[in-house]
């Protein structure tokens, strides 16, 4: 066999391999992604104590990602997702600010709004989706309720929960917007915690 026809053949294999490993490669790309997503949901639970206060018993829940941003809005009280922090600027601010909410279109803010429940248990149950459907990877996310209680006081519940893995609960720790809403009005909203059930 020449020189010639040696090459040919030479060349021939390392396509073939090339191709093989690309093909491989594809493959496990694939995998990787389906694995690395997260096909589970987190139901956010916590219980409510409406008060007779004015401008009270605005709530609103949210997931979060590491960076900042919102993911999803489980749900937001009808008066503030319909624009009420532009009358009451200090209505669910943190909430309007993240959101963005001026930018939120009406239809969107139709699907997570609703009036203000009754007193007692509630929860609210992301499906590991972002604001348009789509599967969000799996990983570390945060879940945050917050609450505008008496015109400026409020209360900001956030926890950390991973979306892979085994079942998990976390308890969501407050911090009060004066602080002496800690004081005046801290049963309002109380124990929020986070399942992730796979």
């Amino acid at each position: 066999m020449n020189i010639r026809v040696k090459l040919i053949f030479f060349t021939i294999y390392i396509a073939s391999i090339l191709c093989v490993s690309r093909f491989s490669g594809y493959t496990s790309d694939a995998s990787v992604t389906q694995h690395n997503r997260s096909f589970g949901k987190v139901e956010i639970t916590f219980r409510l104590e409406r008060k007779t206060m004015e401008a009270s018993n605005q709530f609103a829940v949210w997931i979060q990602n590491q960076h900042g941003e919102v993911v999803k809005t489980l749900f937001v009280t009808r008066y503030t997702a319909e624009g009420g922090y532009e009358i009451q600027p200090d209505c669910l601010p943190r909430w309007v600010n993240r959101a963005n909410a001026h930018t939120i279109p009406q239809e969107e803010v139709d699907g997570f709004s609703g009036a203000t429940p009754q007193s007692g248990w509630h929860t609210y149950t992301w499906d590991s989706t972002d604001r348009k459907g789509n599967q969000v990877p799996a990983g570390y996310y945060n879940f945050i309720v917050e609450a505008s209680y008496n015109r400026k006081s409020s209360v900001l519940f956030m926890g950390l929960i991973l979306t892979r893995g085994q079942e998990m609960t976390v308890e969501a720790q407050p911090g009060f917007y004066p602080e002496d809403y800690s004081v005046f009005g801290l049963n309002m909203i109380e124990r929020v915690s986070a399942t992730y059930i796979p």
